[in-house]
C-alpha cells in the first residue's frame, strides 16, 4: 500500500476537498468530504470493494437554502437543540455492503469507518507511529 500517493480529482471535483486520519488509539480511519460545488459528488475509494468500507458511520451536513442558510440538516433531519441548548447527532449506520452515498451539492460528510472494517484495519491497523501522512486512493466524481 503506498501511502504517499495523493487523491485523483475529477474536473468536476475542483471544488471538493477531502481529508483522511488514522486514529491510532483504536485504529479508526475517519473522512472528511467538503463539497462546494452545485453538483451531486461520488465518492469511490479505488480498488476497494463495498464490503470493505462497512461498518461506518455517516454524517451529511448541509443547509437546504445553501451555504449561506440558516436551518442545518444532519442525514436530511433538521439539527435541533433540547432543553438544555445540547445537540445529539445521529449518524447514518451503515452496517450492509454499500457504497459511501453522494455528497449532496454544497455540503460536506464525515464518514467515520469502524475499526472491524476492512478499510480500517488495512490503513491504521498497523500503524504505529502518530506521524501520519497519507490518502487512501479515493476518487471524487
Amino acid at each position: 500500500q503506498n501511502f504517499d500517493d495523493k487523491p485523483e480529482i475529477s474536473s468536476i471535483a475542483k471544488l471538493a476537498r477531502l481529508y483522511a486520519h488514522c486514529n491510532l488509539k483504536d485504529a479508526r480511519l475517519g473522512v472528511l468530504i467538503l463539497n462546494f460545488g452545485s453538483m451531486h459528488l461520488d465518492v469511490e475509494f479505488k480498488g476497494r470493494s463495498p464490503d470493505e468500507l462497512s461498518p461506518r458511520d455517516e454524517y451529511f451536513i448541509r443547509s437546504p437554502e445553501g451555504l449561506h442558510g440558516k436551518s442545518v440538516l444532519l442525514n436530511n433531519k433538521p439539527i435541533l437543540f433540547d432543553r438544555d441548548g445540547m445537540v445529539h447527532l445521529e449518524p447514518k449506520r451503515v452496517t450492509l455492503t454499500s457504497p459511501v452515498s453522494p455528497l449532496p451539492p454544497q455540503s460536506y460528510a464525515f464518514i467515520h469507518f469502524s475499526k472491524d472494517s476492512r478499510i480500517s484495519k488495512s490503513l491504521c491497523g498497523f500503524r504505529a507511529s502518530a506521524n501520519l501522512n497519507f490518502f487512501p486512493d479515493v476518487e471524487l466524481e
